[in-house]
């Protein structure tokens, strides 16, 4: 008897999953069977009113055409600058000037530019660049050097970040270029047009050589410092120390002559370093502007929008296809208040 009640229990079990399977099969097939019927009276409402929709492709694309074919086109361009010299006040004014020009059509260039535009990067970094050389400005006056020990707090940087509005946009070291064209510019028409007058202005020119020249003097004595060293460790190596030049910068003091070796390599990598730093610093100061990032073409736009015909083609179907939904969604409202009045 207990036998037989385990047998039926188990079967009243195994149905009831049965049942439980049956179930989820069953609302598994009607969810696919509604998103079947759903896709079938879709495309039976395209195929009822494919006239209107094939209109509406069909003037789009025209528009898309005549966006494309007759009115004016606009190409952006932008580049990323690093004034050096103090000319960032030129730069601003020059650029003020190729507005007026762009203006004047007078300029056979600049006829074709629409605007030129040049803004700071303002970044946390930058902000505190400029806040250091404010200070570093403020520390030359020798009055003002016990109190630079003090000025460099957090409460200090952070009033200064929330009055950085009132700093002048040419403070900022990098600043960006905005060109706007009726035509496409090449990089190098670009570079040579808008930066081209003040990398050749005497002044700047002028400068910038007798700063270059500077640095290859450094250079140059660094590099026979190096050849000094790698002479004196050469004699070290064959254990002649007897004669050290004293024509020379380096100097070693009573106490470290016997670990002069040691000094020479420090000194050695001391000089790599400086090399490093005089080598980049050079790179960086051979023009008067620096260009961070080449003039790149940021987006090419239509008056309307940018994209080509047939992007203009699939706004229409997809407009077409709005339309029809928000006509059966009402439909569907009406319906519902009716049934529910």
């Amino acid at each position: 008897m207990d036998n037989l009640n385990q047998e039926t229990t188990v079967l009243d079990f195994l149905n009831y999953i049965k049942n439980i399977i049956k179930k989820i099969l069953s609302f598994i097939g009607e969810i696919f069977k509604y998103i079947f019927n759903t896709i079938i009276s879709f495309f039976i409402l395209l195929k009822r009113n494919i006239i209107f929709i094939i209109v509406s492709v069909i003037i789009f694309g025209t528009v898309g055409y005549f966006d494309k074919e007759f009115l004016p086109v606009s190409y952006d361009y932008e580049m990323i600058v690093e004034p050096n010299y103090n000319s960032t006040n030129s730069l601003y004014q020059l650029i003020n000037s190729y507005n007026e020009q762009a203006k004047s059509n007078d300029n056979s260039f600049f006829k074709v530019i629409k605007k030129i535009n040049i803004l700071p990067i303002k970044t946390y970094t930058n902000d505190l660049a400029v806040f250091y050389n404010t200070v570093n400005k403020f520390s030359k006056n020798s009055e003002n050097v016990n109190i630079i020990d003090t000025i460099f707090t957090k409460e200090l940087i952070e009033s200064f970040r929330k009055n950085i509005n009132s700093i002048d946009n040419t403070d900022y070291p990098y600043q960006t270029i905005y060109i706007s064209s009726s035509i496409e510019l090449s990089s190098k028409e670009i570079k040579n047009k808008i930066l081209g007058p003040i990398e050749n202005d005497p002044y700047f020119k002028q400068f910038r050589n007798v700063k270059i020249t500077s640095i290859n003097y450094k250079i140059k004595q660094s590099k026979k410092e190096l050849q000094l060293i790698d002479t004196l460790l050469l004699s070290i190596a064959k254990r002649n120390i007897s004669n050290i030049p004293t024509y020379s910068s380096l100097s070693f003091s009573a106490e470290n002559k016997n670990n002069v070796e040691t000094d020479l390599l420090n000194k050695s990598t001391d000089l790599i370093k400086k090399l490093a730093d005089l080598e980049l610093e050079r790179v960086k100061l051979s023009q008067v502007i620096t260009l961070i990032s080449e003039p790149q073409k940021v987006i090419n736009k239509t008056l309307i929008t940018e994209g080509s015909i047939s992007s203009y083609s699939l706004y229409g179907l997809l407009f077409a296809i709005s339309i029809l939904l928000f006509i059966q969604f009402v439909k569907y409202l009406n319906k519902f208040e009716k049934r529910n009045s």
